[in-house]
C-alpha cells in the first residue's frame, strides 16, 4: 500500500464489494427458492385441474376411504414401533456407547447406509422374514386352521415401514441430542446424578424438538413410500376399511400405483388424480398433527 493511499477507503470499496457478493447469493437464493415453489404449485395445479376435468366420470370401482383408513392405520403401527425403538437406539449410541469403538463407529455407518437402501430390499427383507418365517413359525405352533401372521397384513408391512425409517430416526435423534450442551451433562453428573437420570431428566427436553423432527420424517417417509407395499400386505381396494393387524389393507400409494395403470381411460384418470391428491392431503394432515404436538410439548416443557 503507497503511503498517498487512504485505508479507508480500502475498507469502503471492499465492504461495497461484500455487499454486492450477498446481493448476488440472496438474488439466486431468492430465485432458487422461487422455482421450487414454482414446482411444487405446478404439481398441485396440475393434480386439482386434471381432477376437476375428469371429476363428472363415475367410477367403478370402490370409493378412496377404505384406502385413506388402511394409509392412516400402517403409518400409526411404524411410527408407533420405530419411534420408541429409534430413540432410544439413539440414546445409547450418543449417551452411553463408547464413541471410539470399532463396533459403535461400524454401527454408525451402517445406520447411515441403510438409510439410503433401496425399498425394495426392506420390502424383500419384510416377506421373507416377517411374513414367512416368524407368521409361518407362529401359525405352526399355535396350529391355526388358516393363516393369520404368515400371510401379508398390516402388521408386518408396520414392522416393515419402521425399519424403513428407523436409520432417519436414528440419526436425526443423535443430531438433537449432540445439539445438547456438555455442561448440562457434566452439571447434573456432578450434582450427583446417576447417567440414566441425567439423559431423562436433563438431556432430553431440549432435545425434544428434535426428536418430533424425526418424527415428521418418519411420517413422511412411511406416508409416501410404496414398493414395501407390493409384498407385505397391501391390496388395491375393499369394500369396507380393515382395520385389523393381521388382515391386508389398502393404501393410498398402492392404489395410485395400480390405478396408473388404467390411466388411458377417463374412469382411471379420474380415480388416479382423486388417489394421488388424497395421498397429498393425508401426507400433509398427518405431518400437521406431529407438528401441533411438537409445539404443545416443547410449549409446556418450557412453561
Amino acid at each position: 500500500m503507497s503511503p498517498h493511499t487512504n485505508p479507508v477507503s480500502i475498507r469502503t470499496r471492499s465492504h461495497g464489494h461484500r455487499s454486492a457478493r450477498e446481493k448476488f447469493v440472496l438474488v439466486i437464493a431468492a430465485i432458487s427458492t422461487g422455482f421450487v415453489f414454482v414446482c411444487f404449485a405446478s404439481l398441485l395445479v396440475f393434480l386439482g385441474l386434471e381432477w376437476w376435468q375428469h371429476r363428472h366420470v363415475t367410477a367403478l370401482s370402490p370409493s378412496l376411504a377404505p384406502a385413506i383408513v388402511g394409509t392412516v392405520m400402517v403409518t400409526f403401527v411404524a411410527t408407533l414401533i420405530v419411534m420408541p425403538l429409534g430413540v432410544v437406539a439413539a440414546i445409547y449410541l450418543s449417551e452411553f456407547a463408547d464413541r471410539k469403538a470399532i463396533t459403535v463407529r461400524a454401527l454408525r455407518v451402517l445406520i447411515r447406509n441403510m438409510a439410503a437402501m433401496p425399498p425394495i430390499v426392506y420390502g424383500a427383507f419384510g416377506l421373507g422374514f416377517f411374513v414367512r418365517f416368524v407368521g409361518q413359525v407362529y401359525d405352526d405352533v399355535a396350529r391355526t386352521h388358516t393363516a393369520i401372521l404368515g400371510r401379508p397384513n398390516l402388521l408386518w408391512a408396520g414392522c416393515t415401514f419402521a425399519l424403513l425409517a428407523m436409520p432417519v430416526v436414528i440419526v436425526t435423534t443423535e443430531d438433537a441430542l449432540r445439539k445438547v450442551p456438555n455442561s448440562l451433562r457434566e452439571a447434573s453428573l456432578a450434582l450427583g446424578a446417576s447417567p440414566v437420570y441425567a439423559t431423562i431428566r436433563v438431556i432430553l427436553p431440549p432435545a425434544r424438538t428434535g426428536i418430533f423432527r424425526a418424527a415428521v420424517l418418519a411420517i413422511s417417509q412411511v406416508t409416501g413410500e410404496v414398493t414395501p407395499l407390493l409384498v407385505t400386505g397391501a391390496i388395491f381396494s375393499t369394500n369396507e376399511p380393515r382395520v385389523g393387524l393381521t388382515e391386508p389393507f389398502s393404501h393410498l400409494g398402492y392404489t395410485a400405483f395400480v390405478l396408473a395403470e388404467r390411466a388411458e381411460s377417463a374412469s382411471g384418470s379420474n380415480q388416479l388424480y382423486s388417489a394421488l391428491i388424497a395421498l397429498l392431503v393425508v401426507t400433509l394432515a398427518l405431518n400437521i398433527v406431529a407438528i401441533v404436538l411438537r409445539h404443545v410439548h416443547t410449549d409446556d416443557s418450557s412453561g
